[in-house]
């Protein structure tokens, strides 16, 4: 119970709560302008859309990191700050003095002149009317009712953003085992179902990575796992191919197929692959990020 105070009453969770309620409006903007110029790019190469979606989702994870950051350096938001200044409370006013003993006696020609100094001016004289004149003081409760309705609203979001902060935490803990269990099932495409292709298919895969120029070693294997031709790994890539990927079909048709598959490992699709399932991880709560991450997905 004590560390769980302790986090909601850390400064690093409210302005990470801050960071959260600024992504929202931030990452639907960038969804926006995401929308507007793929519409644009609609007649254009499927590589141009690629790397905007790519720049967009980016640009999606930095504004909030960017946001958390600024608010670390106390840079002003326009986020409503608690004031410390303490409301002194007014001293009991008096009653007004009447008007007839605020007049001055006046001066016979016996009475003598007070002495001036050179340079000092005369001090003014007040008129009855401005000395029977009192300001009113105004009360807490009147300075508080004259804050805006936006600044109220803000105030009273502070206390839940640690509880925001905490929610988001647990939710990244869960998203984060979604690649560990795509690593599982990496492991079981690689070690098992798995037989070899022939001669001239393998002949085929070489020939189609030297016209391509991919210098990486690459095997090529049929797969009984997978539905369609797919690429997996890292470090050591391997082509799956299913039984219904190459029957039926000439050298040059499974070329092309091979080319598709080989076109990933060349662009590093498994690095961007990865990048996105951080960020889905990440910023799970959006759906402005979601749209964008199954666009970029069918754009590669």
């Amino acid at each position: 119970m004590n560390a769980l105070t302790t986090f909601l009453q850390a400064d690093w969770a409210e302005r990470a709560g801050w960071a959260l309620v600024h992504s929202l409006w931030q990452i639907a903007a960038i969804a926006a302008v995401y929308a507007i110029a793929a519409l644009l790019l609609r007649n254009r190469s499927a590589d141009s859309r690629y790397v905007l979606g790519c720049v967009a989702i980016l640009a999606m994870l930095g504004l909030p990191i960017g946001t958390y950051v600024l608010l670390a350096h106390d840079v002003p938001l326009g986020i409503a700050q608690p004031s410390n200044t303490p409301v002194v409370a007014a001293p009991p006013t008096e009653s007004p003095v009447p008007p007839s003993d605020l007049t001055e006696p006046a001066l016979t020609s016996a009475d003598p002149l007070p002495p001036v100094e050179h340079g000092d001016p005369l001090p003014a004289k007040a008129t009855p009317a401005e000395a029977t004149t009192i300001k009113p003081v105004r009360s807490a409760a009147e300075v508080v009712s004259a804050e805006p309705a936006a600044t109220d609203l803000l105030s009273g979001l502070r206390r839940y953003l640690p509880w925001a902060t905490a929610a988001w935490l647990m939710g990244v803990m869960l998203l984060s085992l979604r690649p560990l269990w795509g690593w599982f099932h990496v492991r079981r495409l690689r070690n098992r179902g798995l037989s070899p292709l022939s001669d001239a298919l393998r002949h085929a895969g070489r020939r189609v990575k030297r016209r391509l120029g991919v210098n990486r070693a690459v095997q090529f294997v049929q797969s009984a796992l997978v539905e369609v031709p797919t690429v997996v790994g890292c470090l050591r890539p391997m082509v799956l191919l299913p039984a219904s990927a190459i029957t039926g079909l000439s050298v040059a048709e499974i070329e092309l197929i091979l080319a598709h598959e080989l076109a990933h490992v060349r662009r590093h699709d498994w690095l961007v692959n990865l990048a996105q399932t951080v960020i889905e991880a990440l910023l799970f709560y959006h759906p402005g990020m979601w749209w964008v991450s199954n666009q970029i997905r069918k754009e590669r």
